[in-house]
Order: structure tokens, then sequence, then C-alpha cells
């Protein structure tokens, strides 16, 4: 690996509790923006987050050279290499990386923006969030973009009035703000209509002519919604990832190291979705369904695209939603590393 300055190293103590968070995270069905993973960890921004992957990927930090041997080894279990970038196979961490967006990198946002699906970034997957099967499960890249655009009124598939809508009135919608009855009565029940079935929300109707969804129904709908635009840093604030991942402070110490403190339907192409990718995941999906042959590989779940299929929500989150209050003291403090701009 390249060699990592000391004062830019993550504390033992830092890796060893991120490293069992993300190995007992229950699972997410979306794809997380590495700046939205980075807040979710207390780290100060995507660099900060791109140290503490690279040290779980080498299994250590610093370098192995004859002339300039300077090796620290991560704490048990993570003393061993992770193929974070191989999405193929299960690992240690319960995580997989791919880079989605077209263009060269712009650099991290500082606020989450709905700008950030089209641009070139780095996306996480966490956690065993299983199909009934028992295969893992998440939904594509090409879909969450298309439902962030269209729920942020930027899609190209939809008329202008209803673009210029939702644009004035979705962030109201997820942020408690006013001014947004039109998105709700009229935005909502269209997008639950269109997406509902692909995010794993059960679609219920009214037992009358009308057919209208039950209002149970558009507001477990619109929850699950909120959690798909912060994993997509289109909208920032607290979900139950950043409580589940950061149950303690991270802080820094005096030396510069980081540490912690106790405390359906086939999906058409889309212009939008013209978007490079620094994998092959879209087109390997098959691969993850295949044998591969060894033993103990076989006993670790495959992952797998899922965009229509119905997946039922982790069988913990209901307990992560009812602990907002307990554990938002819990929340983490920003992280700053020396030498990392």
């Amino acid at each position: 690996m390249s060699d990592v300055p000391s004062e830019e190293r993550i504390g033992a103590d830092v890796i060893e509790q991120v490293g069992r968070s993300l190995a007992e995270y229950p699972g997410c069905p979306y794809r997380i923006h590495e700046c939205a993973l980075a807040k979710a960890l207390g780290l100060q921004n995507g660099q900060t987050l791109d140290l503490l992957m690279t040290a779980f990927k080498a299994g250590g930090q610093g370098t192995r050279r004859r002339t300039n041997q300077v090796w620290v080894s991560n704490p048990a279990p993570f003393q061993d290499p992770v193929s974070i970038d191989d999405d193929s196979q299960d690992n240690a961490l319960h995580l997989a990386r791919s880079t989605y967006g077209s263009g060269s990198s712009t650099g991290y946002y500082e606020e989450a923006t709905p700008d950030a699906i089209n641009v070139r970034a780095k996306y996480y997957s966490l956690g065993l969030h299983l199909d009934p099967g028992g295969r893992r499960a998440i939904l594509s890249f090409k879909k969450q973009a298309q439902i962030v655009r269209a729920a942020t009124g930027t899609s190209t598939r939809q008329p202008d009035s209803v673009n210029m809508r939702r644009r004035a009135q979705w962030k109201a919608v997820f942020s408690g703000g006013t001014g947004c009855s039109d998105y709700i009565k009229l935005d909502i029940p269209q997008l639950a209509n269109d997406f509902a079935e692909d995010m794993g929300v059960d679609l219920d109707y009214h037992d009358d002519e009308d057919g209208e969804l039950t209002d149970a129904c558009l507001q477990e709908f619109q929850r699950e919604l909120k959690r798909l635009l912060h994993c997509s840093y289109a909208l920032d604030g607290i979900d139950d990832i950043i409580k589940r991942i950061s149950p303690r402070r991270l802080t820094t110490s005096a030396s510069g190291t980081t540490s912690a403190s106790g405390g359906g339907e086939a999906e058409e192409d889309d212009p939008q979705d013209n978007m490079e990718e620094s994998s092959d995941e879209e087109s390997s999906a098959e691969g993850r369904m295949s044998s591969v042959g060894d033993e103990a590989r076989e006993r670790r779940p495959k992952r797998m695209e899922w965009g229509s299929e119905l997946i039922p929500p982790a069988t913990d989150q209901g307990a992560l939603e009812g602990n907002v209050d307990k554990e938002s003291a819990l929340l983490p403090k920003k992280i700053f590393l020396t030498g990392v701009p």
C-alpha cells in the first residue's frame, strides 16, 4: 500500500470500533454515498473515510519497505486484508465499495445535494440485507438514481410542471418544513405507485371506488424514501444508519491520530443514466448468483441486485426507530486528522 504519514493514521481503537459496528450492522437496501457515510461515522470528510477504508483493505497502516519499515497491523479481528472493492462475495465487514457517476471526481460535498447522485463518487453497500432466499439484496444504483431524480424534480422523464413543483417542495416534506401540501397530496402517492415495490414497500389500497393508497402505506413509503435520500446524500440528517454505526463518540488525540472514547418491471434506459462505473457490478449480477466452487465461500451469502422484488426490511429496523431519543445523545462528533484538508 502507499505510505501513510503517522500523523494521518487512524487510531487502533477507532478501527476496532468502526469495524465491529459495520460487521454488526443489520443491513441497508440502498447504496450509501461516501460523504453520507463519512458523516455517519463522525469523520471530517471523504478523505478521512478513504484512510479508514485503506487500513481495512490492507490490514494495517504504514509501509513495509526494507529500508524504512513502519507497519502497524490493525487490531484483531481486522488484521487481515479485506477485499472491499470485490462485491462478488461477502467479507468480514459485510461492506463493498463501488464507484458510479460521470466524469472525474470533483471533490467532496460539504452539504447534501441532489446533484451528488450525478457526480462520480464512491458508494458503499453495508450489512447483510437478505432477500427471502437468504441472499444479499440491494437496489441497483441505476434505480436508486432514478428515484432520487424523480423525488427531487430533476428527472428528464417528468413534465416540466411536475419537476418545478417537486423542486420547490421536496425538501420541506422531508425536513419538516411548510408549504409542501401539493407534494404530499399529489407527488407522494404518484412516487409510491412508481417506486414503492422497488423499495420493498407493500402497496395497500382502500376498498372503495377511488382505490387510493391507505395513509399507513403512504407514511411507510415516505419514511423509506427519506432513508433513500439520506443514503444518496441528497438530504442531510440523522437516520438509523448514523445511530447504529457510531454508538460511541470519536475524538482526535494530541498526536493527531483518530481515537474513540466510551460514551417489478424492467428498467428503461434514461439519458441521465449514461454514467461510467469503475467496476462491472451491473454486468456481474449473474456471477454473484453462481457457485464459486470453494466450499468455504459457498457458505457465505451472495450479493445480488434487486429492483422490483419485495424485500422485507431488517428484522430489528422497527426497534431502531424507537430508540431515536435515547440514542441521539450518542451521536459522533467530527474527527479532524492532522494533514488532511
